[in-house]
């Protein structure tokens, strides 16, 4: 997204030779999702139209010939022309200015709604949310608050690339605030799993420690022999080929020992 700093690894040739003559051209590199990660040298079909102009900061040669590249997201631009040639591809572009917030007349609504809703996503996960909100101070730009959120909650990469492709703002904070509002029901739900399971192993842990707590007990005062013989007697009831029913009362009178 735009505004965002980023880091990732290149390891194709094309894409290192693009990463060298950007650097080397001092120009900018195009970055654009490609539709199946399997296809080796993509055409422009499939790539994604809209992606991010983007300035390389750094880059850091790592290990099997792979290059992981620093960058700074400067504007979205839509992928008009795509030429290859023997070493790296090059792109014709188009610009896409972002919409001033004067644009849109209830854009403050929702700007308003969508800060409440990450707020509570914020709250939910467990993040110290008055320290990621505390950044929304200095951002001027409507656009930049929501591409911020998104950056920060949407993993998927087909969800990012729908937020990134919507040029009408307020329809963006709208797919937004649903991703939103689907993540904060799934935390809520994870949660709830998470107590449930902590209360079951917290009892299955005070179980436990009682159980050898009594057991210290026993040796102490030498009741140890009595505990193993109870043992050998639910053995016996375990092992003995009797009714079903006998059983029951058997294993019931042995408890009540």
């Amino acid at each position: 997204f735009p505004k965002m700093v980023v880091h990732f690894d290149v390891g194709r040739d094309k894409s290192k030779a693009s990463v060298e003559a950007a650097i080397e051209n001092k120009t900018d590199i195009f970055l654009s999702t490609q539709k199946d990660i399997e296809i080796e040298d993509p055409n422009i079909e499939e790539i994604y139209k809209v992606g991010t102009v983007c300035r390389i900061k750094q880059i850091v040669k790592l290990p099997n010939e792979v290059i992981r590249v620093l960058v700074e997201g400067l504007t979205r631009a839509e992928l008009k022309a795509l030429k290859k040639d023997d070493e790296y591809l090059k792109a014709e572009i188009e610009i896409i200015d972002e919409p001033s917030n004067e644009t849109y007349k209830n854009i403050e609504a929702y700007i308003k709604s969508l800060k409440k809703s990450f707020s509570k996503y914020l709250k939910i996960s467990g993040n110290p949310n008055k320290t990621i909100m505390s950044i929304f101070k200095d951002v001027k730009s409507d656009g930049e608050i929501a591409d911020i959120i998104a950056t920060y909650v949407i993993l998927d990469d087909i969800k990012k690339q729908e937020i990134l492709q919507e040029l009408n703002l307020e329809k963006r904070i709208e797919k937004l605030l649903i991703i939103l509002e689907n993540e904060i029901e799934i935390l809520k739900i994870e949660n709830k799993i998470g107590k449930k399971i902590k209360e079951n192993l917290d009892n299955s842990q005070k179980e436990y420690y009682i159980r050898e707590q009594i057991k210290v007990l026993q040796e102490e005062i030498g009741e140890e022999s009595e505990a193993k013989e109870i043992e050998r007697y639910e053995e016996q009831i375990l092992k003995g080929k009797m009714p079903k029913s006998v059983k029951d009362k058997a294993l019931k009178e042995l408890s009540r020992l």
